[in-house]
């Protein structure tokens, strides 16, 4: 085998899944200090939604109370205040989302019978695939 492809084998099997580790504890870790900053202030930001290129849609919190509005270039305008009751569902149902869609999936993957399998010639149903070829 050529020098060049080994090299390259290797960055993809151990560089990659470095890299890929590295942008999820990142992420992890900018979405923890955002709500923390977000945690006192007296004004939060729940939602926003970008509904045209200039034209956004906000859900905002201003102590216990808070409004949906809709603000563009030149213009801002409230659509609906929000109860306390309403403000806290929104809250939870963005928390659920949120921990519906964790990694805590990944974790439950066994990676090294993956691994054995593939390098071994190994099949689920037990019988080794060069006896097939």
């Amino acid at each position: 085998m050529d020098k060049t492809l080994i090299e390259y084998w290797i960055n993809i099997i151990i560089i990659v899944p470095i890299i890929v580790s590295l942008i999820i504890i990142s992420l992890r870790l900018s979405r923890k200090s955002i709500e923390t900053l977000n945690i006192g202030s007296y004004t939060q930001v729940i939602e926003r939604f970008n509904m045209t290129k200039d034209t956004t849609l906000y859900v905002i919190r201003t102590g216990k109370t808070g409004c949906v509005l809709v603000s563009s270039a030149h213009h801002t305008e409230v659509i609906k205040e929000l109860s306390e009751e309403d403000v806290n569902e929104i809250i939870n149902a963005k928390k659920e989302k949120r921990a519906s869609i964790s990694l805590s999936a990944v974790s439950e993957i066994n990676f090294k019978e993956i691994l054995n399998n593939n390098f071994k010639g190994k099949r689920k149903d037990g019988y080794n695939k060069r006896n097939f070829i």
